[in-house]
């Protein structure tokens, strides 16, 4: 019971999380730059399919809807697809970006058309391997260019590490989960607890990003 209890919380959390993130991205918004602003477009969809995920929790006796997780993913893929094309004014990333995300998009159709079986782990394997290869682009870009003296001050800088820190910790999550299932069996409680727990502190770091960028913009000029 206290286990089901901390599960409840780490749902509640991680959805305050997103909406920390809408509020940090989205007060003044016609002042942030475009990968800000879609990072705030972000937060609102992510915190409307967890509010959908829960209301179909509550209304189906603590059994989540499946539909609702993947389309999210699928969302998720998008959103951070738009963002870093906004982040790197380069042609040529934009377009492998796109590129990438348009294919993942065909992917993800086909798994749920054919291999409905294996969904589950091959969507989100798909979209965890291309956010860790958009992150992996960037800081390569990052070195290269960069944009900014102290890239601690650079909000993209949090960003990314964020992106590449979170899906890689999922990736290994999308690959085990089968294996989980299979000693578990339905029981996926504690599984569910400790990724809701690490969505939370990647939530932070992206509304960190925000805050940062939002600073920038009420500090009065010197």
């Amino acid at each position: 019971m206290i286990l089901f209890e901390i599960f409840t919380l780490s749902g509640y959390v991680q959805w305050a999380g997103s909406l920390a993130i809408a509020v940090c991205c989205l007060l003044h918004y016609g002042k942030r730059p475009h990968y800000v602003k879609m990072l705030g477009v972000y937060a609102v969809v992510s915190a409307f399919f967890s509010l959908a995920q829960f209301t179909t929790i509550w209304a189906f006796s603590n059994v989540g809807v499946n539909a609702i997780g993947n389309a999210f993913v699928l969302s998720e893929a998008w959103c951070f697809a738009i963002l870093f094309v906004y982040a790197t004014p380069n042609s040529a990333f934009q377009k492998g970006i796109l590129t990438l995300t348009i294919l993942y998009t065909v992917f993800y159709a086909t798994t749920l058309l054919f291999f409905s079986g294996y969904a589950y782990s091959f969507i989100r394997f798909g979209r965890d391997s291309l956010m860790i290869g958009y992150a992996v682009a960037y800081f390569y870009y990052l070195i290269r260019k960069l944009p900014e003296e102290n890239l601690l001050r650079f909000p993209m800088f949090w960003i990314n590490t964020a992106v590449i820190f979170f899906f890689s910790g999922t990736f290994i999550l999308s690959l085990m989960v089968d294996y989980i299932v299979s000693v578990f069996g339905n029981d996926l409680t504690g599984f569910w607890t400790f990724r809701n727990f690490f969505r939370l502190a990647f939530c932070c770091v992206l509304a960190y990003a925000g805050w940062i960028n939002l600073r920038s913009i009420l500090k009065p000029p010197s």
